[in-house]
């Protein structure tokens, strides 16, 4: 009777491990999948955050292309027209951006880029024009480029950066007027 008491006691601490060791890996597997939950869920709200920043600096950018394309543009014009805000959302996840994958990081650069291109070609223009002068075509041109490659980069970054939706209403409109000025600008360009 002894040996039975002593055999039932020994599978009962064996079978008391092997139920808490089952329990630590459980617990580690559920805290696993609530994290990536969690990481998913930030990555959306980050999508969701640096789409809505694309989405405006895209929309700033052609209405300042559009202000430029008047007659006897001068700087003070430039610098009402490449008032940007500061890139919050991109600026302060730096980190983040290589969570889009390749392409679609390397595209938020590039439009970031081109903004930064044209915030400081206009702080490089106000030491160089004189106040009241007209600036030349050539610099409205380049400033010019620099706006629709953003615009043309803001348009590409839109699918990657639509969190929830097939298709902002907005983002086709925008899309729109971007194919109009290119248009527009090739015939220009032709004559």
């Amino acid at each position: 009777m002894n040996r039975v008491v002593e055999i039932a006691d020994h599978w009962q601490a064996a079978i008391a491990g092997i139920l808490g060791f089952a329990a630590a890996i459980l617990a580690v597997v559920t805290t696993l999948r609530a994290e990536r939950r969690k990481s998913a869920a930030e990555d959306r709200t980050f999508r969701h955050a640096l789409g809505a920043e694309v989405r405006q600096f895209g929309l700033l950018a052609y209405e300042a292309l559009i202000r430029l394309q008047r007659h006897n543009i001068t700087i003070q014009t430039i610098e009402d027209v490449a008032r940007f805000p500061s890139p919050v959302i991109y600026a302060s996840n730096g980190h983040r951006i290589g969570s889009l994958g390749d392409h679609d990081a390397q595209q938020v650069v590039y439009f970031y880029g081109q903004i930064d291109i044209l915030v400081s070609a206009v702080a490089r223009m106000r030491r160089d024009f004189p106040r009241g002068a007209p600036v030349g075509r050539a610099e409205i041109e380049a400033l010019s480029d620099a706006l629709f490659d953003a615009c043309k980069a803001a348009v590409g970054l839109f699918p990657p950066l639509s969190v929830g939706m097939a298709e902002n209403p907005n983002d086709a409109i925008f899309r729109e007027a971007v194919e109009v000025y290119k248009a527009e600008r090739q015939r220009l360009r032709e004559q």
